[in-house]
């Protein structure tokens, strides 16, 4: 469409426009405007901090791990929503805290499943009625 404003990618932009490396809100643009592969270079420094924030919630290193990827891959598929208000770390921590406690609630219920399942089984034995 002519007169359609178009996001420059990080190649296009002046020299002057860029001093030491890109903002977040130039990668954010960027990777929105369709150089995905720049999402790694937005997310890099955060990672840790996704991983650490996981681990607090869930004191399982493999769960936490499994959370802060899941919670990165959220990230990238809702960056069209990151309004801005906040830093991009506080938003991705959010995040990773939601998936967290996601996780969280998700074990607390077959944990209780599972005990309701115990109980029903013991109260059948009990009494002489077979369940299957």
């Amino acid at each position: 469409m002519a007169g359609t404003p178009r996001l420059m990618n990080l190649r296009e932009m002046p020299a002057g426009m860029l001093t030491g490396s890109p903002s977040e809100a130039e990668l954010i643009a960027c990777i929105l405007g369709g150089e995905k592969e720049l999402f790694h270079d937005l997310i890099r420094p955060y990672e840790r901090m996704a991983y650490l924030t996981c681990f607090a919630i869930l004191k399982n290193e493999t769960e936490a791990e499994d959370a802060a990827q899941e919670a990165i891959i959220n990230a990238y598929r809702h960056l069209g929503s990151f309004r801005g208000d906040a830093k991009f770390s506080t938003w991705l921590v959010t995040i990773a805290m939601n998936e967290g406690r996601k996780r969280l609630r998700k074990a607390r219920a077959a944990k209780e499943e599972s005990l309701n399942c115990l109980i029903f089984t013991a109260k059948c034995l009990r009494c002489g009625t077979s369940r299957s």
